[in-house]
């Protein structure tokens, strides 16, 4: 921590990490010298074994720069972090209420307090400030805030919820409640921005005059339209990672996914193993996504070492070298021959075949076709290979005849496999859709690849 005392309680809020792959974020503390503040964990210094190196930005007791210099009490809501590691946060001060504070390599200054002056007519403060600012690499902030202002002819008080952006000494709005929406009803509501380099925010809202009637992801840019989106989790490529799940017996995975580039990808789902151990039983409803599409998030673990974490992942790459099907005509006698490399991402701790286990899957549209597990201990060692050829009779040989893993001196992972015989058509009364979807982990290391293909009645050759 850099200070005496330790992360207790229920200690971590979400993770927020910069392009640089620093993560802020807020926990309480116990037998230190103070209950709650803000920390961060510097990527540079990087540690494999033991993770981030972590320093304090600001606890409660620090003397804030509020007028008066009234000390910090509390930090309500969630930072926010740039790429040079300045960070943007809530903080509660007695006798001023809340404000928005960025600390930076200058020290902490208030963005905007409790009663400052707000945009609209002569006389409209703010009364109420959100408490997830959000900060980019400009130093510009945007926030969700109410401002009031008293109307002169009737005396009675005027009170808009709003979004704003505040850039070079100036508070400008970029979108209010109970305005048009492009989607038709007006929003009856707005949930906190999201906030990068590229143009505008984006935010969450139901719509509605009165009552929800629907909800949807917006965008405001600087002149205050609005564009439907994607749920926003956003960095300054424009890509988007956002949780999913999927109608019970469907067959989807619950995870975080990836849009970019124009398409749409599994990053992180449920189910797959943790470096602390176990497995993930629940990903973090509010991960934090940099430009190299590096993601931190709170999780959830079943079995591991913690039973909960703050947890980096970087992006991996499958690809796929081969793929073959050979079709039986519903003879129950098909056959998968599959050659994958898998890159492993920036933070990974790399890969241990022989003590970790390994899944392999091929699925359709529809599911999975074909899935595998070799448990950990099973592969025999070649030097910087790794394979096994079952006995036929035995439950991993029911599913495959033969796995070759190999380690590449770039890092990469390299497998080669062959199923054993395998009904894909279920007798005849399933068709295979395309593009099928291969996915690969090795321990905690994940990829996950889409593979568009034709084939005959006897099958072919995809890649």
């Amino acid at each position: 921590m850099g200070d005496l005392g330790f992360f207790a309680g229920r200690p971590f809020s979400a993770p927020h990490m910069n392009d640089a792959g620093d993560i802020v974020f807020r926990a309480y503390v116990a037998r230190g010298p103070a209950s709650i503040g803000l920390f961060r964990a510097r990527s540079a210094l990087i540690d494999p074994e033991h993770g981030l190196p972590i320093e304090t930005v600001v606890r409660a007791g620090d003397a804030s720069p509020a007028p008066g210099s009234p000390p910090f009490f509390d930090f309500p809501g969630e930072p926010s972090v740039n790429r040079a590691g300045a960070v943007a946060f809530a903080a509660r001060l007695p006798s001023v209420g809340r404000g928005l504070f960025v600390a930076d390599a200058r020290g902490v200054r208030p963005i905007v307090l409790r009663g400052d002056p707000a945009p609209g007519d002569s006389g409209t403060t703010f009364t109420g400030l959100g408490t997830h600012p959000q900060l980019n690499d400009s130093g510009g902030v945007a926030f969700r805030g109410t401002t009031s202002f008293r109307d002169p002819s009737t005396g009675s008080s005027i009170k808009r919820d709003g979004i704003f952006l505040a850039e070079s000494a100036r508070i400008r709005a970029l979108v209010y409640a109970h305005e048009p929406s492009p989607a038709g009803p007006p929003f009856l509501s707005l949930g906190d921005p999201v906030l990068s380099d590229a143009p505008g925010v984006a935010f969450r809202a139901p719509l509605g005059d009165v009552e929800e009637e629907s909800s949807g992801i917006f965008t405001a840019g600087p002149t205050g339209t609005a564009n439907n989106l994607g749920p926003p989790a956003l960095n300054s490529q424009a890509h988007v990672v956002f949780s999913g799940s999927f109608d019970p017996l469907s067959g989807g995975v619950p995870g975080l996914f990836l849009a970019a580039n124009g398409g749409l990808s599994p990053y992180l789902l449920r189910g797959e193993m943790s470096p602390v151990g176990g497995r993930l039983a629940a990903l973090g409803r509010a991960p934090s996504l940099n430009a190299s599409d590096e993601l931190a998030f709170a999780a959830t673990v079943i079995g591991g070492t913690a039973r909960s974490a703050i947890l980096i992942a970087s992006p991996t790459v499958l690809a796929p070298r081969a793929v073959v099907l050979r079709l039986t005509g519903g003879r129950g006698r098909d056959r998968i021959s599959l050659t994958l490399a898998l890159a492993l991402g920036r933070v990974s701790n790399g890969v241990r075949p022989a003590k970790e286990p390994v899944i392999l899957s091929l699925s359709d549209r529809n599911g999975i076709l074909w899935t595998v597990t070799v448990p950990k201990k099973q592969l025999a060692r070649h030097g910087r290979s790794f394979a096994i050829v079952p006995s036929p009779g035995s439950s991993l040989g029911h599913d495959l005849r033969s796995f070759k893993l190999k380690l590449a001196g770039d890092g990469t992972v390299r497998v080669v496999a062959f199923s054993a015989p395998v009904d894909l058509l279920r007798g005849g009364e399933r068709t295979l859709e395309p593009p099928f979807t291969l996915s690969l982990e090795v321990g905690d290391d994940a990829g996950t690849v889409a593979v568009p293909c034709r084939l005959g009645p006897s099958g072919g050759r995809c890649v």
